[in-house]
């Protein structure tokens, strides 16, 4: 079994994804977090590398605007 050592950021990260069942975008976990939508995303990337967060949904937000969604994965 491979040992995956996270930051606190990317583990705060993890934790707002997990308390979203139904997903969380990266606008929701920056907003979350109150850290940089790039920082957001850098940190969910990362960890959707890693096999701990995996795609739930689109979320339409008009205007032909969609946001992908993710959850935590079982693993």
């Amino acid at each position: 079994m491979t040992t995956i050592n996270i930051t606190q950021l990317h583990q705060d990260v993890l934790d707002v994804v997990r308390a979203s069942p139904a997903g969380c975008t990266d606008h929701e976990i920056a907003a979350a977090l109150g850290i940089n939508l790039r920082t957001a995303n850098n940190r969910r990337l990362w960890l959707q590398r890693a096999g701990l967060i995996e795609f739930a949904c689109c979320h339409d937000v008009g205007a032909s605007v969609k946001r992908t969604a993710w959850r935590a994965t079982n693993g």
